[in-house]
């Protein structure tokens, strides 16, 4: 073994402890970086998979009633492939021991069981072809239901009560999340999706050769909108509601809005792991070579050339992130193991696993080596250009003066005095320390605050926006006397209703496929808001949109859209843009509902009603709701919680938490080094006040609160940064299924606060000892 090695590994074991943290360090920033990547990318060949397998289709239509003998044509049109029609009917379930009324899409299947949109079965099998009392379900609902083969699913069927046996359990790419129509967020257990046999669903729905829904696969490199017009126009006698494109399926849309949060997060918040653990690690071995400025010239005058020096420290630099590599796939491994566990239950695909993708290793590990190289190898190139005999001596004093921090103690103790000029007689090492100490800060809050971000949504959204605790929805418009019916009903204490008008809204060549939601002027449990979260009373001459509907749309206040609305009449109308609201989940828009109703023309009638139940009548009222046969779903506000938490928020606090873990171990490695780091630059000024008199104490009392002052300063900068980096974290996390409110409540700044004083105050009290065991000797003596 070499001298140098020898060198090099007394260094490793004399300085084992800050070798260990930086080595967590750049660990911190490999595990985030590899995690985030591989989570994305084993989710989407998850999809990518499912999707190939099942041929999920390209192009979904909705009709009203269209003969089967009209097929033929639609096969005709330039672009189709394969279309396949179906019937898809929703339905009332009476399921037992279910206190709400449990709702269920009946789907038809071919002979051959879907040659489009496959059914992927778990368990069991199909029903059987011709068969009229057997069922397949959807996975979702019936693991949150217990459901076991051969239960019973007792479904209302045109006024009938029919009874089915169900046979299977599957999974189908079009429910990969199952949304209830006009929810926002999956509901599993109040929601469930069946397969039946098409003979079984002509008869019970009476559709005998006709369908009510079709899902197309496009012939390759077909223009998708043109065959949507062309649909569109060839089905509009048929009550049809509107072709639309892959990217605005309800399931395929929420998938994809959260693989594309999942992308952005395995972009941007790596980038600012990774990038300040890089930089941070870039200084902390710099630093660390510069305090060993001696020992280089020693080397450099006993004839060792710079090339072997460099690689002297490049070899630490091996040790170093080798370590932190090492540890940083172990922690990758299992933060993205955890991630995808939390997603099995969340995104309903045959098969979903962690794999490490190859090449986020290679560049995660060459990133730290090239960072922690750049910053040690120009340390030693500073020093090896300097002569030896010039480089052994000790830096040259700084050249006290008074300046700007003498005015904050102009009649302070000499002590004071002291610790002031030399914080501010080092300008770039002060910096330094303050940089690395206030970029710690960010990255604790960008693990906490997720958790801010959810309660404000929650907050918004459920206690704000929508201030009812029950909503019911009805089969078809009715009229609006069915408001007061349900006011007669014992424990409904207030009733608005609404209004839900499938339209097609259209901004120049912008289009997008929605509902207009009608409320009426002075609701109280339906209340929309401004970005500053005042009210918006919907405007009886114009459209409130959701700000970012009108962002997809390229509109601003005060612009006309066309409203095409895609039901009775058909009409289209230029409407002017009243408003915009900010909301949390989904994109929505609003009118008067008078307003609505006359644009329809259909009259005086409600789609759906928001209610005020007395809490202690929920369970009462939930339970008559399943009896009235107007009611064609019921959603409570304490289930939609549940759910949230459950499905977004769930997955978002278990990522948070996880990368706070990360952001104080980064916290932990920098404050810690900075504090080790500044020992060492100031080790012969220490030794030299203890021989002049000071005691081991008030010396070690001058390192703390010098240390503790830098941490003062470090800290209000990292609180300015933090909200900057939530701000950009927020603007590319948001999607068209909810935003991220870039909030940050006073608990999480503290939170962040208090790590970083508590490792500091733990750094100086470690480093206490090396100085009451300072070998005075040692560091004064000079060398000639």
């Amino acid at each position: 073994m070499s001298p140098l090695d020898t060198k090099l590994v007394r260094e490793l074991v004399s300085m084992r402890w800050q070798v260990l943290t930086i080595s967590l360090v750049v660990a911190a920033g490999v595990a985030v970086f590899v995690a985030a990547i591989s989570t994305f990318y084993s989710l989407q060949a998850a999809q990518n998979r499912f999707y190939d397998q099942s041929r999920f289709p390209d192009v979904f239509v909705t009709v009203k009633r269209a003969p089967l003998s009209i097929v033929p044509r639609l096969e005709a049109i330039p672009g189709v492939a394969t279309i396949e029609p179906r019937i898809v009917k929703d339905v009332i379930v009476d399921w037992p021991g279910s206190r709400l009324p449990v709702s269920a899409r009946m789907i038809s299947l071919s002979d051959k069981h879907g040659e489009l949109s496959r059914l992927h079965l778990r368990k069991g099998s199909a029903p059987t072809p011709g068969s009229t009392d057997e069922v397949a379900i959807a996975g979702a609902f019936a693991e949150a239901n217990k459901v076991e083969l051969g239960n019973k699913l007792r479904a209302i069927l045109n006024g009938r009560l029919e009874d089915f046996r169900i046979t299977g359990i599957g999974l189908s790419p079009e429910y990969v999340q199952t949304l209830r129509p006009g929810l926002h967020i999956p509901d599993d257990r109040f929601f469930a999706v069946a397969w039946i046999d098409r003979e079984a669903a002509e008869g019970a729905f009476d559709m005998e050769g006709a369908f009510n829904d079709a899902v197309i696969r496009l012939a390759p490199g077909a223009d998708a909108s043109r065959v949507i017009e062309d649909l569109d126009r060839v089905l509009e006698p048929y009550g049809s509601v509107g072709a639309i494109g892959r990217r605005d399926q309800p399931s395929h849309r929420f998938v994809e809005d959260e693989l594309n949060q999942q992308k952005v997060m395995s972009i941007t918040v790596p980038f600012i792991f990774f990038g300040v653990a890089a930089f941070l690690v870039n200084i902390a071995l710099s630093r660390l070579v510069l305090a060993q400025r001696e020992q280089i010239a020693t080397l450099k005058a006993l004839g060792y050339p710079t090339l072997p020096l460099g690689l002297h420290y490049f070899k630490l630099v091996v040790v170093i992130v080798t370590i932190g590599s090492v540890l940083g796939l172990a922690g990758g491994y299992l933060f993205g193991h955890a991630m995808i566990l939390s997603y099995r239950t969340f995104f309903r695909f045959p098969a979903l696993d962690f794999e490490i993708t190859g090449w986020s290793v290679v560049v995660g590990i060459a990133i730290s080596l090239a960072a922690a190289s750049l910053g040690i190898l120009t340390a030693v190139r500073s020093v090896v250009a300097l002569k030896p005999a010039v480089a052994m001596r000790p830096e040259a004093p700084i050249k006290f003066r008074r300046g700007l921090l003498d005015f904050l103690a102009p009649n302070g103790s000499p002590r004071a005095k002291m610790i002031l000029r030399h914080i501010g007689g080092r300008p770039l090492q002060t910096a330094l320390t303050t940089l690395g100490i206030a970029f710690a800060v960010p990255m604790v809050v960008l693990g906490l605050f997720w958790r801010d971000s959810v309660d404000y949504m929650m907050d918004v959204q459920f206690n704000l926006i929508e201030r009812g605790n029950a909503t019911v929805t009805f089969p078809q418009p009715v009229d609006a006397d069915i408001i007061n019916d349900l006011r007669r009903e014992r424990g409904i204490m207030k009733v608005e209703g609404q209004r839900y008008v499938p339209v097609r809204l259209r901004a120049g060549q912008r289009t997008y496929l929605t509902s207009i939601i009608g409320l009426h002027e002075g609701g109280e449990l339906r209340v929309p808001r401004d970005l500053d979260l005042r009210p918006i009373e919907p405007a009886p001459d114009g459209i409130t949109l959701s700000k970012r509907l009108a962002e997809r749309l390229g509109v601003t206040l005060g612009q006309v859209i066309t409203v095409e609305v895609m039901e009775g009449e058909r009409r289209k109308v230029d409407v002017p843009v009243a408003s915009t609201v900010e909301e949390m989940l989904g994109m929505s828009s609003y009118m008067e509902i008078g307003a609505l109703n006359k644009l329809t023309g259909e009259g005086d009638v409600v789609s759906a009603a928001a209610l005020y139940i007395e809490p202690s009548a929920i369970g009462p009222v939930s339970e008559r709701f399943k009896s009235l046969p107007i009611i064609e779903s019921a959603s409570m506000k304490a289930y939609s919680i549940a759910m949230f938490f459950d499905k977004i928020a769930g997955l978002v606090l278990v990522s948070g938490a996880i990368l706070t873990g990360f952001a104080v171990i980064i916290a932990v490695g920098v404050v810690y080094n900075s504090a080790r780091i500044r020992y060492y630059e100031r080790a012969r000024e220490l030794a030299s006040l203890r021989v002049l008199g000071f005691t081991r104490a008030e010396v070690a009392r001058l390192l703390f609160t010098e240390f503790m002052i830098v941490i003062a300063i470090g800290i209000p900068i990292g609180l300015v940064l933090s909200q900057y980096i939530v701000d950009l974290i927020a603007h590319f996390h948001s999607n068209e299924s909810f935003q991220v409110p870039a909030v940050i409540e006073p608990r999480t700044f503290a939170a962040a606060t208090l790590i970083v004083l508590l490792t500091g105050l733990v750094s100086t009290y470690i480093l206490r000892r090396q100085v009451y065991t300072l070998d005075l000797v040692a560091v004064l003596k000079t060398r000639e």
